[in-house]
């Protein structure tokens, strides 16, 4: 009973991990698909020193190119990313309603004892998620968005 037990264990984890290996190379596949829609977008930041960590958003417009978007994380930064932190409302769903124009807004925070260094330059932050496009596809995207960094609001 107990050599049964053990075997169908290994069965099982051994099947959790070829599906999770299988899982990695379809999405690094489709994350390298060109995303047309991710070269028109008009980005605003604003952020501002909250709690010894620089609180801003990234508001990016979509001119009618998806009908709905999930991102699902912050992936990296070209700082440290002990520096770059996620913010929960990050994780979230966009379903536009009506008109051309929808907006979506990104948070994160970053360590003000970086600023000194980056104020008023540009870094680049990388998320990655899934859209719908028009013709009804779930697709996934990478996107690298340059950033400002400024200790005021815009």
């Amino acid at each position: 009973m107990a050599k049964e037990f053990i075997y169908l264990l290994t069965l099982v984890g051994l099947g959790l991990l070829i599906g999770y290996v299988l899982m990695r190379i379809r999405r690094s596949y489709n994350f390298k698909k060109d995303i047309n829609f991710l070269t028109h977008m008009r980005l605003l930041t604003g952020v501002e020193i909250v709690d010894s960590y620089v609180k801003g958003s990234i508001v990016v417009d979509f001119h009618n190119y998806v009908d709905s978007l999930q991102v699902m994380m912050v992936t990296r930064s070209n700082f440290n990313n002990s520096a770059f932190e996620i913010l929960p409302s990050q994780l979230l769903c966009f379903n536009p309603t009506k008109g051309r124009v929808q907006t979506l807004s990104l948070n994160f925070k970053i360590k003000d004892s970086i600023l000194e260094d980056y104020e008023n330059k540009i870094v680049k932050v990388w998320y990655e998620g899934l859209y719908i496009s028009k013709d009804g596809k779930v697709k996934h995207f990478e996107a690298k968005i340059p950033l400002l960094v400024r200790s005021e609001v815009i």
